[in-house]
């Protein structure tokens, strides 16, 4: 039989259960940064594949549909690239998230509206969970696939657009303003419209507890709190 001090000395020590829990969270953090590569792969494919039925459209009307569910799947697929950061780990740099979001939006719309689209980002340094990156790429991608939507019915060629994210401190609201001359004659997005575009809108300003706010001068002022604390997807 083993002595008391024996069985002591096979006990795990406080080093070795923080070691090991350590051990452990590198894993979990490993498998998940995995799982959301695959999610982005298998996003980009589904887009390749709706990039390829928009091409083959009959009409304007059906390529548009086609590129605006594109454009839904590449904002969620950006979420999923920068979820998962090597440099942060702990959310989503809204920096990066959205300049990697601008370059796609301007290339979908100027192909399907033949619009020369220019987006102008001013994002601050804010790190965002996963549930306020997900509903704030769908919100930049609405609005701006309205705004070229607009702009086109009203045979403008060209098209800009300014976008802002900032927050005056890591606990303040953030504040985002996305500013077109496109916006300047009436609210696009007012409860009267029951557009999927609107819908969606609207929603995803619900699921970041926000409010959503037409400015006459031509922008669109969306304030939202820095921490959510309800996870539950609001019905379009």
């Amino acid at each position: 039989m083993p002595t008391e001090t024996e069985k002591a000395e096979k006990l795990p020590s406080v080093n070795d259960l923080h070691d090991s829990k350590g051990v452990s969270h590198d894993v979990e953090h490993g498998y998940a940064r995995e799982v959301h590569h695959r999610v982005k792969n298998n996003l980009q494919i589904i887009s390749s594949l709706l990039s390829i039925h928009a091409r083959d459209a009959s009409n304007a009307d059906v390529m548009r549909a086609y590129t605006a569910m594109q454009m839904r799947v590449n904002a969620l697929s950006c979420v999923h690239r920068w979820l998962f950061d090597e440099q942060q780990g702990q959310g989503v740099n809204s920096a990066k998230l959205i300049s990697d979001l601008v370059p796609s939006l301007e290339r979908s719309i100027a192909n399907v509206d033949d619009i020369n689209l220019s987006i102008e980002a001013n994002i601050g340094e804010i790190i965002v969970a996963q549930d306020v990156a997900v509903p704030l790429a769908f919100l930049i991608t609405e609005i701006v696939g309205c705004a070229g939507t607009a702009a086109a019915t009203a045979h403008e060629t060209a098209l800009h657009l300014a976008i802002t994210l900032r927050a005056d401190n890591a606990k303040s609201d953030r504040h985002l303003t996305i500013a077109a001359d496109i916006f300047k004659p009436a609210d696009l997005f007012s409860p009267e419209n029951q557009s999927a575009s609107a819908r969606i809108i609207r929603a995803m300003v619900r699921q970041l507890r926000g409010t959503l706010v037409h400015m006459a001068a031509g922008s669109y002022e969306i304030v939202f709190p820095a921490q959510l604390h309800q996870h539950t997807l609001s019905a379009i």
